[in-house]
């Protein structure tokens, strides 16, 4: 709320507030992380490392990951100098989630997207395949593993990773059957583009 008035300091100092009411609640010290991005600004130390140890040993709670995910989000918009940290936080995320396929697979999603904002194609890929092979029923990691491809033009690497979403979207409990036949018919308009080599 503050955020959205442009109250950026108010909103700061609400968070560190909240923060020490839920120590072991890492969200309100990202939100204070975002904010700083946001205003271009850096973590103190103190801060930047009280973030570090709650994220190795705090609690993983719903807003945590909402938090998290907001941050990616704004990681690829209005604040690019929180990457660096969150390219910090979430393999430590994958880590500490490994007993739950569904939600490192998330963590591999929200990193590839991170590293994708960062410019870093392969490394992107990779997480995301990573993410698919851990938890083949979420669905994100194919749509942006497709979308990278159709954007390096790399259309038959595309069509393979569709065939697979198409795949696992079968009874799947949020099917995205409008989704996927999009993605399809941007593949086939891709494909009418490219010229055909003379002699053909």
């Amino acid at each position: 709320m503050f955020a959205k008035a442009g109250q950026l300091d108010e909103a700061k100092e609400a968070f560190l507030r909240a923060s020490r009411l839920r120590p072991h609640e890492v969200a309100d010290l990202v939100n204070v992380r975002i904010i700083l991005a946001w205003q271009h600004r850096s973590p103190q130390k103190e801060l930047a490392q009280e973030i570090l140890s709650r994220v190795k040993h705090g609690l993983i709670t719903p807003l945590t990951n909402q938090v998290l995910d907001y941050g990616v989000d704004c990681a690829s918009k209005d604040c690019a100098a929180i990457r660096s940290d969150l390219l910090t936080w979430l393999p430590i995320y994958i880590r500490r989630s490994i007993a739950n396929s569904r939600r490192t697979a998330h963590y591999y999603y929200l990193y590839a997207s991170v590293l994708l904002s960062d410019g870093k194609i392969d490394d992107s890929i990779a997480a995301l395949e990573k993410a698919i092979s851990t938890y083949g029923r979420y669905l994100h990691p194919y749509f942006l593993l497709t979308g990278i491809y159709m954007k390096t033009g790399e259309l038959e690497k595309a069509e393979k990773v569709l065939a697979e979403l198409e795949l696992s979207n079968q009874g799947n409990t949020n099917p995205r059957d409008r989704e996927i036949r999009e993605l399809s018919d941007n593949i086939q308009q891709l494909k009418e583009r490219i010229p055909i080599p003379s002699g053909k």
